[in-house]
């Protein structure tokens, strides 16, 4: 399992390894989650990928979609937060929680290191 905050990161990944399944979020530093659905689609088709948003919308979900990610979902990325169907379930039961805490972690991770460039300009 990794986890990175970046698309770039993520292609350079996957030019070394070799993944199952990758969870994405829709907000990115630089480059969106939706760039990299649709360049692992091209690029890597057997890998199975599933987005995942605080933000979503029925327009982003669709899109998702058709440039190939197998699921688009909500956050908060817990059942108890939210009533998921059998469906989103039997995804979510694919993920150990470690999965979702280290994308969790990349993502702050990377908000934070922004914030402090931010400051030192």
């Amino acid at each position: 399992m990794d986890a990175v905050p970046r698309v770039d990161q993520a292609l350079e990944l996957l030019k070394k390894k070799t993944y199952d399944l990758i969870l994405t979020d829709l907000m990115m530093r630089e480059r969106n989650g939706m760039e990299l659905v649709e360049a692992l689609a091209l690029e890597y088709p057997e890998t199975g990928i599933i987005m995942f948003t605080g933000h979503p919308t029925v327009s982003f979900a669709v899109e998702s979609i058709k440039l190939g990610a197998l699921d688009y979902l909500p956050k908060p990325f817990t059942p108890d937060e939210r009533n998921y169907d059998d469906k989103e379930m039997d995804l979510i039961a694919k993920f150990s929680k470690q999965a979702a805490l280290a994308i969790e972690n990349a993502i702050i991770y990377e908000t934070m290191r922004k914030d402090i460039e931010g400051m030192r300009k």
